[in-house]
């Protein structure tokens, strides 16, 4: 008797592994943040759900909790920066939480997601079939009949999304396409998804319906072509788990590429952490961070008349038991800090980034710092470095910032354009469906290089180049445009000095990254600027963004160091000086401008512009014009170079 042959090949899976849609925590600030598409293995599309879901996925693991012996509290995740907390108006700061699977502690915590685009088609048949919001870990196989048997083909999300200013985003209406309008209700609809050559064209994928109309996707990302057949924007939130529209929005709709740039434009707001000037008051800082400040106000709020719960708490930190820090100390210590939440609350929101960074300012050029979270050293003396006149005539002080906190928090988003001026309630309001006191926020560590300018020079260079044309019509080009992206954008106080420093800092760090490997996105740049006489500031800061290695090792603090940081600025400007697309870049920027609305001077990919990460202005606000001059009038740059040999 024949043996029975054992059966080859595996059922194909409905279900995708859990290791298959992983993703750093950073990422989930910038750029895979609230309301943005992510591509996985085996054509899985999930977009990042709200908060409101992270709450969600964080409270269904708590009620477990006890069932399964595990314990769940978010003080593992909160961060302490006060200063940025008051500015967003917020009670609390949290890390996105990490999945962790060997642990009883936070045990496989989500960040839900929503599967979107809910359009798929067929790699065999082309059927397009629609799908649910939820259930993004399943994998979907065609149920199309041909000649009696089932296609089973793979279901894919189609490429397309359609996206408003306002920040929806939903299906692109394939059946007000077809039809040019509304499809006719008598009828049942079928849509089949066919693409015929290769060329990559939209007018070569042909979209039918059972109906026997069909039309291709030709035109389709064109602006206005949906509002040709009377279709606008429904105001879908879909990241917040939600598939009933809001008819109220009514925004023209933008079909663009899921995966395209302009889909979701990150706000983030950083700030710099600023150790107290008092010894004590910073024990006491570091006491609550370490143990949570979600610890000490659970006891606050437990005590209706007296503090004796606090007060027994405060009583147990180690660091009161060894006599560091006296326990009433540490007690005012936190009963002022709720205090001043609490205030915070009825005030409006801080979001004077001038007045903020004024405060980074002045810690950076006081004398030099030692603590565990900043650790600076000032340079006012430059004769011990090589060719030190390029630093005694242009700066002030070098700060050498051999340790850095930066706490990074996300604040919203946009879509279609990075609009810079929207209202802060306004874009938080697109994170949830409720209201929440919380948001979430990253904590990297790294170095940097502070450059303070020579007060005397920048006055008298303001002077001399106060009516330059060229100059007043870039910032004149940034405002215009601003103004058409919002039209609640407010001028900002921005000057030809704010075109030098900006540009300054590009230009060094391309040649830092190439003088000493960096990834092109691993060095970011901090502006301080004002012109304002209560907060006088001219600077600014290079520095390590990246939350891996790469950025604390002390590889930019070195290049700082006496035999190598007038060489990588004298080379930064030898790069100004000339550029691999002039004459054409510089001519460009000194006639119309160039770049989105025109807003750059002489400035292009081949010499000046960074990654979009490591820019505050979105590449904008640019010109070498004003570091080292033309060939014509070299005067009228901030730096008097001259070519040496190094």
């Amino acid at each position: 008797m024949a043996k029975k042959q054992k059966k080859t090949g595996s059922k194909k899976p409905n279900r995708i592994k859990k290791s298959d849609n992983k993703v750093r925590t950073g990422q989930l600030l910038a750029p895979f943040g609230v309301g943005q598409i992510q591509n996985f293995p085996n054509d899985v599309s999930i977009m990042t759900g709200g908060l409101n879901l992270w709450v969600k996925g964080f409270e269904s693991r708590k009620k477990a909790a006890d069932r399964a012996g595990l314990t769940f509290d978010k003080v593992e995740f909160e961060i302490i920066e006060n200063r940025l907390i008051k500015r967003l108006g917020i009670k609390k700061l949290y890390k996105p939480f990490a999945w962790k699977e060997k642990t009883k502690r936070n045990k496989e915590i989500p960040i839900l997601g929503v599967r979107f685009p809910c359009w798929f088609y067929c790699r065999k048949c082309g059927k397009m079939e629609n799908k649910p919001l939820w259930g993004s870990q399943e994998l979907f196989y065609c149920s199309n009949i041909i000649d009696e048997t089932k296609c089973n083909g793979k279901l894919i999300p189609v490429r397309f999304v359609a996206i408003c200013s306002k920040g929806h985003i939903e299906d692109v209406p394939f059946e007000y396409w077809v039809h040019n309008g509304p499809p006719n209700n008598e009828t049942t609809h079928s849509l089949k998804y066919n693409e015929t050559g290769g060329a990559g064209d939209l007018s070569n994928i042909l979209i039918s319906c059972t109906c026997g109309t069909s039309k291709t996707l030709g035109g389709i990302t064109n602006d206005g072509s949906l509002k040709k057949i009377n279709y606008t924007c429904k105001g879908k939130k879909p990241w917040l788990g939600l598939s009933m529209p809001d008819s109220t929005c009514g925004e023209e709709l933008q079909v663009v590429l899921k995966g395209a740039s302009n889909v979701h434009f990150s706000k983030l707001v950083s700030s710099i952490y600023i150790p107290e000037d008092d010894a004590d008051k910073e024990k006491a800082k570091q006491i609550v961070e370490r143990a949570g400040i979600e610890r000490f106000r659970d006891k606050y709020n437990l005590d209706t008349e007296n503090l004796t719960h606090l007060s027994i708490f405060i009583e147990d930190r180690d660091e009161v038991v060894r006599g560091e820090i006296a326990g009433d100390f540490l007690l005012n210590y936190v009963i002022e800090l709720f205090e001043k939440h609490e205030e915070s609350e009825e005030e409006d929101n801080n979001d004077n980034d001038q007045q903020y960074r004024f405060q980074e300012f002045k810690t950076f050029t006081k004398d030099s710092i030692i603590h565990k979270e900043l650790i600076t050293k000032k340079i006012t003396d430059f004769s011990n470095y090589f060719i030190p006149e390029i630093l005694i005539e242009n700066f002030e002080s070098i700060v050498l910032l051999e340790k850095l906190r930066e706490t990074i928090a996300f604040t919203g988003f946009t879509r279609l354009k990075p609009v810079n001026s929207l209202k802060q309630r306004e874009i938080m309001a697109m994170l949830s469906d409720s209201d929440l006191d919380w948001l979430p926020a990253n904590v990297v560590h790294g170095e940097g290089i502070f450059f303070q300018f020579k007060t005397d020079k920048i006055k008298e260079w303001r002077k001399s180049i106060a009516k330059i044309n060229n100059f007043i019509k870039i910032i004149s080009n940034y405002h215009n445009y601003q103004e058409n992206l919002s039209s609640d954008y407010q001028r900002r106080d921005i000057d030809p000095v704010f075109l030098m420093i900006h540009t300054f800092a590009h230009l060094l760090i391309k040649r830092l990254c190439y003088n000493c490997g960096y990834g092109s996105s691993s060095l970011k740049e901090r502006i301080f600027y004002s012109n304002d006489e209560k907060t006088n500031m001219c600077g600014v800061l290079v520095y390590t963004g990246g939350s891996d290695s790469e950025g604390s090792l002390g590889g930019l603090v070195n290049q700082g160091r006496e035999q190598f940081l007038s060489k990588n600025i004298i080379e930064a400007l030898e790069d100004a000086s000339w550029c691999s697309a002039d004459p054409v870049c510089i001519e460009v920027g000194l006639s119309s401008g160039q770049g989105p609305g025109s807003a750059n001077g002489g400035a292009c990919h081949n010499c000046t512009i960074v990654s979009e990460t490591s820019c505050e202005e979105f590449n904008l606000l640019l010109d070498r014009a004003v570091v080292i001059g033309t060939l014509e009038r070299p005067e009228l740059g901030f730096f008097k170079f001259k070519n040496q040999n190094i």
